[in-house]
């Protein structure tokens, strides 16, 4: 066993708790490097006891999954006592080793086993369960639907022609209140909208009042009449929350160009020098993305930070179900754990969502965001389904190289994407190819974590950078192609319908380069979802070991495959699809 190549430390992704009475340990080492083996535990005193120490126990290192590198193995620890301690005990070919914080040791050490501290309730993530069941839909409200003409901005374009960066097409909260049937019978419930309070431009990430709803919108009583609406219909409703920085005209920077450091507002801004030069790109302040129109915020400025949590608190209170934080990672951790104990304390089931476009492991360790937009599950998803970049393999490992980041109960609500307002279409990425389209549509309703939806998306819609991207819904009939429409309504039904897609554990069914064919389960308790995908021309038929005696009904066809000789046929068409329910205990029949 090569010792440089294994790791284990006793937090973060590699030792948290699961629930009060468990936690799941992993390990690292070197691809293919170990065969097995078991994790030796006991109580943390167990020495004290009288008149003898309670026993060990033991258990199973399972394969948990591999990336580009290494293979990481898991086990879970049910405890009697919340205060472990524990060593890894590894087989590799004829030989075995022992891992603990002394390194690696060819005996079963006597101390320096890792040490748990303490299952804490406050420590172990939970997230309510509205989360997990969440389908989200993605909104920019002025593209969407334009439900009252009398509140149109000036010179707004007809619907639907080519957009550019400061065009105006009329849509509005009122517009989103009419389109209610479409998106309950889509079968999403719950709405993302891009931000929504008083700015200039179309998608108001330049906000000029935080406690105004845009008046092209309809304003605040719009914003109330929407909430009510959808909390009718048992659909949550998430702002977008653009605390990073704020746009020209918001009134505390209007007092710095008028007053400049006299101001009292000065200290707001990450200003360089004064007088202050607005142009791109000699702006004389920090500000988003060299964006003149967008100065940075001062988060370590404490009225800064208390303005923003008011605001937060404002709405939270109003009944708005969570926030998405835009520009997450480049406001500091602190902050964050103060807009978590604020949003939570008025609406402990609010959910917390960062924008943040890598590895998101420090914002998610249960004290600031509960997911984040998983752009890392985007790439993987796409350089197979759309780009053919990568092969089989690679998808796998990328996929599970994004999953064991993170605990568990995260993965279950990671914000899984394949489109959004900052991202080109997935149909025109996917060259106008609809099969590749419902190939990593399905993949996404399939996997573990919350699946967006990207306005339009549903329908087809095209655009070829993050302008044309934010291109009027299209609505009429004619217009949206309704096979792809049929197909997302059938993965939301899905998706309600059957418990292992939303709560299942992921576990890999298949994963073969020459057959191009990818396939994993979802699994809980008596039942299963078994998904595979066929990312290649022509047909494939491929067999898995499957229970004896197992039933899987089909999802889209309802047609049933039979179990035989330990293993199932799968049979898949030129990039196909086929999702399979099976019962695992107390009978076969779905």
């Amino acid at each position: 066993m090569l010792q440089e190549a294994i790791y284990h430390v006793p937090k973060d992704q590699y030792c948290y708790s699961l629930d009060p009475e468990t936690i799941r340990v992993t390990i690292r080492v070197k691809r293919r490097d170990i065969d097995g083996g078991e994790v030796v535990f006991q109580d943390r005193y167990s020495h004290e006891q009288k008149p003898a120490p309670a026993p060990e126990s033991v258990a199973r290192l399972r394969f948990a999954g591999n990336d580009r590198m290494y293979d990481y193995w898991y086990a879970d620890l049910r405890l009697e006592v919340r205060r472990p301690k524990y060593v890894f005990h590894l087989r590799s070919g004829g030989g075995e080793g022992w891992y603990s914080e002394r390194g690696l040791t060819d005996g079963k050490p006597d101390n320096k086993w890792f040490e748990f501290p303490y299952i804490a309730a406050a420590d172990t993530i939970r997230h309510p369960e509205w989360f997990e069941q969440a389908i989200f839909y993605q909104i920019g409200a002025d593209r969407f639907f334009n439900g009252d003409k009398e509140n149109d901005p000036s010179g707004v374009l007809p619907w639907g022609e080519p957009p550019t960066m400061t065009t105006f097409f009329g849509g509005d909260l009122d517009g989103i209140v009419e389109k209610l049937d479409y998106l309950t019978e889509l079968g999403v419930n719950a709405l993302y909208l891009n931000p929504i309070f008083q700015a200039p431009s179309t998608f108001k990430y330049d906000t000029a009042d935080y406690y105004q709803i845009d008046p092209h919108f309809g304003g605040n009583e719009a914003f109330d009449r929407l909430l009510a609406a959808c909390h009718g219909r048992g659909i949550r409703v998430v702002l977008d929350a653009v605390f990073n920085h704020a746009g020209l005209l918001f009134a505390p920077f209007r007092n710095v160009i008028e007053h400049g450091p006299k101001s009292a507002y000065y200290d707001w801004f990450q200003i360089r020098r004064w007088p202050l030069v607005l142009e791109e790109p000699n702006q004389s302040y920090h500000t988003f993305s060299h964006t003149a129109r967008m100065p940075k915020l001062r988060h370590d400025n404490p009225e800064v930070r208390k303005y923003l949590l008011d605001v937060a608190a404002y709405w939270t209170r109003k009944g708005i179900d969570g926030w998405r934080l835009d520009v997450a990672n480049e406001i500091d951790h602190a902050f964050w754990r103060q807009f978590r104990q604020v949003v939570r304390d008025i609406n402990p089931e609010a959910f917390i969502l960062g924008e943040v476009w890598l590895d998101g492991t420090t914002w998610l360790q249960g004290d600031q965001f509960d997911s984040i937009t998983n752009y890392m599950f985007r790439e993987a998803v796409l350089d197979f389904f759309a780009y053919g970049k990568i092969g089989v393999e690679q998808l796998d490992e990328q996929l599970f190289s994004a999953r064991i980041r993170y605990q568990d109960q995260t993965n279950r609500v990671m914000f899984n994407l394949i489109g959004s307002h900052d991202v080109p279409r997935i149909l025109e990425i996917c060259g106008g190819s609809v099969q590749r389209v419902k190939l990593a549509t399905a993949f996404m309703f399939a996997y573990p974590g919350i699946p967006m939806i990207y306005y339009g998306d549903e329908v087809g819609m095209k655009g070829g950078d993050f302008v044309q991207a934010r291109r009027c819904m299209v609505w009429e009939k004619e217009r949206q192609n309704l096979e792809l429409l049929a197909l997302y309504r059938s993965c939301t039904g899905w998706r309600k319908r059957y418990r292992p897609l939303v709560q299942g554990e992921f576990r890999k069914l298949y994963a073969d380069e020459t057959d191009a064919v990818y396939g994993f389960a979802r699994e809980l308790e008596g039942e299963a979802v078994w998904a595979f995908f066929h990312n290649a021309a022509g047909e494939a038929a491929i067999r898995v070991r499957a229970p004896q005696g197992a039933i899987f009904v089909n999802l889209e066809s309802g047609e049933s495959l039979t179990e035989a000789d330990g293993s199932l046929e799968v049979k898949l068409g030129e990039f196909g699809f086929i999702l399979l329910y099976t019962r695992t205990s107390g009978g076969n029949q779905p």
